[in-house]
């Protein structure tokens, strides 16, 4: 594992002039020359002892240290001089040939002072990392948690106190209640300090002590009672743990705030998958406090659920060995220390892994012998050495009925059992459910590997770049070279994350398709890093793009250019925009502006539809349009027009300029209905998915009538991406394709490959198409053209629709200008020179 983070920095920059790790180092041969020593003691003082014991804790802590080290060079500093005090403590009791007796002598005086080191805190205690709950004792940079060496203590007074009763009998008064009032002493102390985690702990070794010394099964029926009543009266009075067992339940509701460690911690044990990403690789430190409460994530991200199952099998091996020493010893007291020892080390594993796993709330204790901190690492340690004097002490296979070794084997089974779940689960995450968890938005791991390899790049129809990468291996930044477009192709950014295009069709662009999957895997298993990123060809066309941004800045809407006959996008525009080059610099001020320059017009606008829905009805009636239109559309007085004369003699004039009238005089007495079918058929009402963020679908449900669909509250509204789509049947002989703005993407092995273009459903007939093209006829532009308005409670907002002919266009088109201002006249202006310039182009 040293020589592996050494090499770690070339691995991910592919580079040998990547700055090596070294430090490390320092801590890996302190760790051997101390397990070294503690070796040689052990054979010096000891006889048949457990040889098993030692070695399975300093493979743990050494891996604990160097994973701390990889994450925190302060941290892993810290945490070596700990392990330092550690073997000096281990130095002498394991050359004291008495140290377990005086435990016992002196259980009082050491239950006493460690109480005493606890109720200090209320007056004297602090957090090292600022602000959090006070359960340290500081002294000039040194921080010394007193319930972490209480675990031990009671465990200690437990054994010896039980121990010294001749005939164990369970007796409420002359055995139960004096250990009782002083567990629950300890217990009222750690719930004063919040530390709701050590107190379950506490209640697990009291009721797993009692069980192994009595023997009685009830006890754990009523333990299991008394651990649910703690945590729903927790639940209902300490806000930490109702904060806690919500994250814990519902964690998806609250990604970014309650739940953002259990979330993170899953997604990293799913990024870790089979192998892991390899030592140094990974992204531990996405993690909240790796180096502490979620060592365990950390370690799987980087070792996989090999390493997870390699882990847990260390901790199940400490299990089997402190029971082991349990039965085999020929004294109570060692007996009930040595299981009581087990219990402690087994279950804080338990609760702290599954924390990090969701399988049980976070508790917020730390992971024996491997996580940060100097308390945890010597009380562990001290533990694992007084296991093994235990172990070297005579043996004998005769033991009293009241000590049946059936209770120890039963803890065993169930602790064994919960070692098991643990790896289950954690194959759950890392498994079965690693691609859906990193696929997730708030996984920054892609985004930051892609610092270290070039993402693909974005292409107009002809080949020109859209987008790029700058800078050099491990400094990649991707850039937009037409900012303009930033709406469409969306933001690569890694502090804001990924939207539009970029998240679309991110799979190729960040090289994690379009290669053979053994590529993909391999590569991955090296690197823990996708190939090179493949590009991706949109049917945008920058010429066209430039002349819709030209004329349609200044002005707050949107604009799109289709392809009738392919439903290929040439070109959309939504104003304003944002920059996404300058997202840092910009982030907050576009997020408060009220103009909503993230908001993509195109796909995501909802307007209300006005007199544009004349065409759609008229369409629809042949009879109309058989009609002599003479003076059929003009009514008295003054008509409400969107453009041109206020009293429109023909119907060609009365709907191209959005006149009210014509849409009234089409529907007269119609129902609500005709316009509902008209919606359908052609597609407005239609959910169009071209990679880009898209309004909510409307529910129109039931209206009395048509004038409540036009005008009313919940009136029709739509985005200019569908009424691009309905209007295209117009200019395409009746066949409406599918909007599409994907042209072709990069493989490795087949090069481009071709987006399908749809072939479009005939919505109407070809004589239909061409008699509303004549009608809407301008003597203005080579095509058909329609202008209208429309209001709601914010205002007045004009329309602009424009097409080929339906017939005799080898290249048709279809234009939709929409501005939430009211100028329809200039707008028609725009939208006419849009169409001119557009068509020559």
């Amino acid at each position: 594992m040293a020589a592996a983070l050494t090499l770690s920095p070339a691995v991910k920059y592919r580079s040998w002039n990547a700055d090596l790790r070294w430090a490390h180092w320092a801590a890996y041969f302190i760790w051997l020359a101390g397990a070294s020593l503690i070796h040689r003691i052990t054979i010096k003082n000891l006889n048949d002892w457990d040889a098993i014991i030692l070695p399975t804790a300093f493979l743990l802590v050494g891996w604990g240290m160097l994973t701390i080290w990889r994450l925190s060079f302060v941290f892993g500093i810290r945490q070596t001089l700990w392990y330092m005090l550690a073997i000096i403590l281990g130095f002498f009791v394991l050359r004291s040939e008495n140290f377990l007796d005086t435990l016992k002598k002196y259980k009082y005086v050491i239950l006493i002072l460690g109480l005493i080191l606890a109720v200090l805190t209320f007056f004297f205690g602090t957090y090292p990392g600022g602000e959090g709950p006070k359960l340290w004792l500081g002294f000039h940079g040194i921080y010394f948690q007193p319930s972490e060496p209480l675990k031990l203590i009671l465990i200690v007074y437990l054994a010896a106190f039980f121990s010294e009763k001749y005939y164990l009998k369970f007796d409420i008064l002359q055995t139960i209640l004096p250990t009782l009032i002083l567990v629950a002493t300890a217990l009222f102390i750690l719930v004063g300090q919040r530390d709701m985690g050590t107190a379950l702990i506490f209640i697990v070794i009291y009721i797993g002590m009692l069980y192994i010394i009595f023997g009685k099964k009830r006890i754990l029926g009523i333990g299991a009672i008394i651990v649910g009543l703690a945590a729903v009266t927790g639940y209902l009075f300490i806000d930490l743990i109702r904060i806690r067992f919500q994250a814990w339940v519902e964690p998806w509701l609250d990604p970014q705030s309650g739940s953002y460690q259990i979330i993170q911690s899953i997604i990293a044990i799913a990024a870790g998958g089979l192998f892991g990403s390899g030592f140094g690789i990974g992204y531990p430190g996405l993690v909240p406090v790796p180096h502490s409460d979620f060592i365990y994530a950390s370690i799987v991200e980087e070792t996989g659920l090999v390493g997870a199952i390699a882990l847990i099998s260390l901790f199940t091996i400490l299990l089997f060995r402190g029971m082991q020493t349990a039965i085999r010893t020929n004294s109570k007291f060692y007996r009930f220390l040595a299981s009581g020892i087990s219990i402690f080390i087994t279950f804080q594993t338990v609760l702290i892994i599954g924390g990090n796993i969701r399988l049980l709330p976070i508790t917020g204790v730390t992971l024996p012998f491997i996580s940060y901190g100097g308390s945890s690492l010597l009380t562990s340690t001290l533990s694992l050495f007084l296991l093994t004097k235990i172990s070297s002490t005579p043996k004998t296979e005769q033991v009293r009925a009241t000590q049946d070794p059936i209770s120890l084997r039963n803890i065993t089974v169930l602790l064994s059992t919960a070692m098991v779940l643990l790896t289950l689960v954690t194959g759950w995450w890392a498994i079965i459910h690693s691609s859906d968890l990193q696929l997730r938005q708030d996984n920054p791991r892609n985004l930051i590997a892609s610092r270290f390899v070039k993402r693909g790049s974005f292409l107009d129809r002809n080949d020109y770049k859209l987008t790029t990468n700058t800078g050099q291996i491990g400094h990649y930044r991707h850039e937009i070279l037409y900012p303009d477009l930033s709406n469409t192709i969306g933001y690569y950014d890694y502090t804001y994350g990924i939207n539009g295009l970029e998240a679309k069709y991110d799979n190729y662009l960040s090289g994690q398709a379009g290669y053979p999957s053994f590529d993909t895997w391999f590569n991955y298993l090296l690197y823990d890093q996708p190939l090179p990123g493949l590009d991706v060809k949109l049917t945008l066309d920058l010429d066209k793009q430039k002349i819709l941004d030209t004329m349609l800045k200044g002005h707050q809407g949107a604009a799109v250019v289709m392809n009738a006959s392919t439903g290929e996008i040439l070109a959309l525009a939504s104003f304003p925009s944002f920059n996404a080059n300058s997202l840092e610099e910009n982030w907050q001020s576009w997020n408060s502006d009220g103009t909503s320059p993230f908001l993509n017009r195109v796909t995501q606008g909802a307007y209300p539809l006005g007199e544009l829905l004349s065409a759609f009805l008229i369409a629809d009636n042949n009879s109309v349009l058989k009609d002599d239109f003479g003076t059929a559309a003009s009514t008295n007085g003054k008509d409400l027009c969107a453009v041109g004369e206020s009293s429109p003699e023909l119907w060609s004039q009365a709907i191209s300029q959005g006149c009210r009238s014509a849409l009234k005089e089409i529907l007269n007495d119609k129902s609500s209905d005709v316009v509902i079918q008209a919606l359908s058929r052609y597609g407005l009402n239609a959910s169009i998915d071209i990679g880009l963020p898209l309004n909510k679908t409307q529910e129109l449900g039931q209206v009395e009538n048509w004038q409540e669909l036009l005008y009313g509250v919940n009136r029709i509204r739509v985005s200019p991406l569908q009424v691009a789509y309905a209007f295209s049947v117009f200019s395409n002989t009746g066949l409406q394709p599918t909007p599409a703005l994907l042209s072709a993407y990069k493989t490795a092995k087949d090069g481009w490959v071709a987006s399908e273009i749809s072939q479009g459903a005939q919505v109407i007939s070809t004589e239909t198409a061409q008699d509303i093209s004549r009608l809407l006829a301008s003597e203005e532009i080579s095509g058909w053209e329609m202008s209208a308005n429309a209001q709601d409670e914010n205002g007045t907002y004009s329309w602009y629709v424009a097409g080929t002919p339906s017939l005799g266009s080898s290249n048709p088109l279809v234009i939709v200008v929409v501005t939430e201002e009211d100028n329809a006249e200039d707008l028609r202006w725009i939208g006419r020179q849009i169409f001119k310039l557009v068509t020559e182009s």
